[in-house]
């Protein structure tokens, strides 16, 4: 639920700023970062980073094209394949969360 907030905080964001967004996920942890400006390359952070596997004590197994997730002023999230997935794992319990180029975030793996 973690995950999929985060997600949903950052599409959010970029459809409310009109900026690009950027969701990161790496070491167990994940935050947003929020472009400066329209021309601007910068990004800043927003809110606090999310430390999962020191607090839940999951592990994050993220393709290689989720790592970083851009969503555009629009909310498309730019990824290099038709769709990113995010498993997350704590023992032998596992779920896993998706996101499409539209943006979509779903729960439970993609389509």
């Amino acid at each position: 639920d973690q995950v999929i907030s985060q997600l949903a905080t950052a599409r959010a964001a970029s459809i409310r700023r009109g900026l690009a967004t950027r969701f990161h996920a790496e070491n167990g942890a994940v935050w947003i970062t929020v472009q400066n400006a329209p021309a601007d390359p910068n990004f800043t952070q927003l809110g606090s980073r999310q430390e999962l596997a020191e607090m839940l004590g999951v592990t994050l197994n993220v393709s290689a094209n989720a790592d970083t997730i851009q969503f555009d002023g629009r909310g498309f999230a730019k990824l290099a394949g038709g769709s990113g997935k995010i498993r997350v794992a704590n023992g032998v319990t596992q779920d896993s969360v998706c996101v499409t180029r539209l943006g979509a975030v779903l729960k439970g793996g993609c389509l």
